[in-house]
């Protein structure tokens, strides 16, 4: 019953969530849905569903680097969707190795792993991630998993994470290092395009080129200071004349 009404009132108050940040048309509801969501998550969450997920097991500390995101070791409080209710405050890791959401169980305080089918999205350390199924067609190819979703609109803007993990032997033993690599895909008309530099942007909008180059230079938008932002604000400003 708890679930049901709590699904209702966020249905009804949740209009737009960006940045990890709740934004709401009206001040009572904003109190009554935050009260719901604090009511459910203190009273209910012992036994929440997002609980019911295998164990999880720490890997050995590495020499340099991490298995999560932004190499935390201390689990950060986010925001998620699991399995269509919302949930704030939630202590997460991002095993981007693994590519797993880890949490930890209120009561007993054990390491636990979220079952992917069940998230939608999260909000954490400042990212927003999505979970994308599987898509292998002639339109293109993406594995399933969490991507962090930088633009979304008529084109979709989406970097996936991954943590390489390298062994060097020494005297001692052995030493683990993680290295990040972030690759960039766009999603324009259903195709799926793999993209890494400001050329291979731009030739996914061929058909606004010359204005795109016109809005980078007016904006003085640097692709190398930071590629997602600026995939980002291309593809934001290509929907916005072509519609």
């Amino acid at each position: 019953m708890i679930k049901q009404l709590l699904t209702v009132i966020i249905g009804v108050g949740w209009v737009n969530v960006s940045n990890a940040q709740v934004t709401l048309s009206d001040t009572s509801l904003e109190k009554k849905t935050t009260f719901a969501v604090n009511y459910y998550n203190k009273n209910i969450s012992e036994q929440a569903e997002i609980y019911n997920g295998p164990e999880y097991n720490f890997l050995p500390r590495s020499a340099k680097g991490t298995p999560f995101l932004d190499d935390k070791y201390d689990l950060s409080n986010a925001t998620l969707r699991y399995n269509g209710i919302w949930y704030t405050d939630i202590p997460l890791l991002y095993d981007i190795y693994k590519d797993i959401l880890v949490g930890t169980q209120p009561q007993y305080k054990s390491s636990f792993i979220l079952q992917e089918q069940y998230v939608t999205d999260f909000f954490l350390l400042g990212h927003h991630f999505v979970h994308v199924p599987a898509i292998d067609n002639n339109k293109g190819k993406l594995r399933e998993g969490y991507y962090e979703q930088l633009y979304a609109g008529k084109s979709i803007v989406m970097c996936k994470y991954e943590k390489i993990r390298i062994e060097t032997i020494n005297t001692q033993g052995v030493d683990v290092t993680f290295f990040d690599k972030q690759t960039y895909y766009i999603n324009k008309g259903g195709t799926i395009y793999n993209v890494s530099s400001k050329g291979s942007v731009l030739d996914v909008f061929k058909d606004k080129k010359n204005e795109l180059n016109s809005y980078l230079k007016t904006k003085e938008i640097d692709f190398k200071e930071n590629k997602g932002l600026a995939m980002a604000k291309i593809a934001a400003y290509y929907d916005q004349i072509s519609n």
